[in-house]
C-alpha cells in the first residue's frame, strides 16, 4: 500500500506563535510543513528541498537576520520560479513593485 505525498510548505516567519498558527493552518489543508525563523535559514532549507517545496509562506520583516522576506520572495522566485509565494504582514503593505510578480501579498 502506499501513501500519497504530501505538499510541502516553507513558513518562515521571526514569530514562532505566527509560525505555529501558519503551520496548523497548513497542516489542516493537507500540507507538510517545514519551519524557517530568519531569512537566510529559508533559503538554507530551499537550497537542501527546494524540489520537494511547493509554498513559500513568508512574512515581510524577518529580524534579527538580514535578509527580509521580500528578498527571500524575490530570490525564491529567480532560482525556484514553480513555488507559490504568499507574502504576509501585520504592519505596513510594501510597495508593490518590491514584490515577486508571481506573489501574493496578504495582510496578518
Amino acid at each position: 500500500m502506499t501513501g500519497s505525498v504530501k505538499p510541502y510548505v516553507l513558513i518562515a516567519d521571526d514569530e514562532s506563535l505566527l509560525r505555529m498558527d501558519a503551520e496548523m493552518m497548513f497542516m489542516d489543508a493537507g500540507f507538510s510543513v517545514c519551519q524557517a525563523r530568519t531569512g537566510e535559514e529559508a533559503l538554507s532549507v530551499l537550497e537542501r528541498l527546494g524540489d520537494t517545496i511547493q509554498v513559500l509562506f513568508t512574512d515581510v520583516q524577518m529580524p534579527p537576520g538580514q535578509l527580509s522576506g521580500i528578498e527571500l520572495a524575490r530570490t525564491c522566485a529567480g532560482q525556484w520560479p514553480r513555488i507559490a509565494i504568499v507574502i504576509v504582514s501585520g504592519m505596513t503593505l510594501p510597495p508593490l513593485d518590491t514584490l515577486p510578480e508571481s506573489a501574493i501579498f496578504v495582510r496578518k
